[in-house]
């Protein structure tokens, strides 16, 4: 369509001065109204569009001094929501500050998110991480996960920053101290991690305690703020771990959470019919 209408202006169809005019002034009311059309969406702007929301929802729902069991915005919130806060408010932190320091966020978002790792850095207990609830003594390898990914996000964020430069250094120690914890407790033998943080045997490790902590290495491996520190520092590991999730992937289910299971049973069976023809 383009190319005819460009021939005809060109060629002799033209005859007239009033066309010519008209045709200008058709096409620059058109040009002008090219402006109130919406503009295209694109996936980034959706992906970042629905990030911010997200946000403000988690922030919402963050336990406060002023409101200790998270249930802002009252009128918004189902009683049954509200009760599962009280019962839960204190889980999951470290995979919401994740979110929220990977979305665009305002001045006083960052405040609150500095008060979230705030309360993560209270609950680490040395060598195990971090668990469930507070004063969770043993450690679990998918929120010290989390905890890691949460760190390399808010290191990573500039617009605003959520760390000050003089803080900087010792938010990097903080996400080395949680990365060398999950590199110090996968099972170096078989690649894999288990939620348990204490126990890598190899009958309990799990998809996706390995998934978590593979993409928390893999995360500090791209990270602008830690690249130069960790260089190739935990390559091994994400060699390691990305071999155990292909080495239990099926082809007919994907990933299931416990792929030894399916071991254990072939042992157990094995063991009985040992014990059967004997």
């Amino acid at each position: 369509m383009g190319s005819s209408f460009t021939r005809r202006i060109d060629g002799p169809n033209i005859q007239s001065p009033s066309l010519a005019i008209a045709l200008i002034a058709t096409s620059s009311a058109a040009c002008a109204s090219l402006k109130f059309l919406p503009k295209p969406v694109t996936v980034n702007d959706y992906v970042s569009a629905e990030a911010s929301e997200r946000t403000k929802r988690l922030l919402a729902y963050q336990v406060t001094n002023d409101d200790p069991v998270g249930t802002r915005p009252a009128a918004s919130v189902s009683r049954r929501m509200r009760r599962s806060r009280r019962r839960y408010g204190q889980r999951r932190r470290s995979s919401r500050a994740f979110f929220r320091a990977r979305a665009a966020i305002d001045a006083e978002d960052a405040e609150r998110i500095r008060n979230a790792f705030g309360y993560i850095d209270n609950q680490f207990v040395p060598d195990q991480g971090w668990g469930y609830y507070d004063g969770w003594q043993t450690g679990v390898t998918e929120v010290a996960g989390w905890v890691a990914l949460a760190q390399i996000a808010a290191l990573d964020h500039t617009k605003p920053a959520i760390w000050s430069d003089e803080q900087m250094p010792a938010m990097r120690d903080n996400a080395e101290r949680t990365l060398q914890l999950l590199v110090g407790k996968q099972n170096a033998a078989e690649g894999g991690w288990g939620p348990n943080i204490g126990d890598a045997s190899a009958d309990f490790l799990r998809t996706y305690s390995t998934a978590i902590a593979t993409w928390s290495l893999i995360e500090a491996r791209r990270s602008p703020s830690l690249r130069a520190a960790v260089g190739s520092r935990y390559d091994d590991a994400i060699r390691k771990g990305l071999g155990w999730l292909l080495a239990n992937y099926n082809p007919a289910l994907g990933w299931v959470p416990n792929p030894t299971a399916r071991c254990r049973r072939r042992r157990l069976l094995a063991s009985k019919r040992r014990c059967c023809s004997s």
